[in-house]
């Protein structure tokens, strides 16, 4: 009888995500990508290729007598809640 309550906790269902068991992987696996698409279709896409991030230009910083010159650079904006 533990075998099958095993079996069903990895499957998983619409509404809860499989449980990961080691041995079981490239199940799960397979198990996990159709419960991600069943939340969203392109969900996957999404975590493959990760949304944009939105970047700022630091301006040139010329140089002076003790520093050197820092050039035009993107940085990630900074995220606030």
């Amino acid at each position: 009888m533990a075998n099958t309550a095993n079996a069903f906790t990895s499957t998983g269902s619409q509404s809860k995500p499989p449980t990961l068991v080691k041995e079981e992987y490239p199940q799960w696996k397979v198990r996990m990508v159709s419960f991600l698409e069943g939340i969203h279709p392109r969900i996957c896409e999404f975590l493959y290729n990760p949304p944009y991030v939105p970047m700022k230009l630091i301006p040139r910083v010329p140089a002076t007598e003790t520093t050197p010159e820092i050039p035009e650079h993107l940085e990630p904006k900074e995220v606030t809640n």
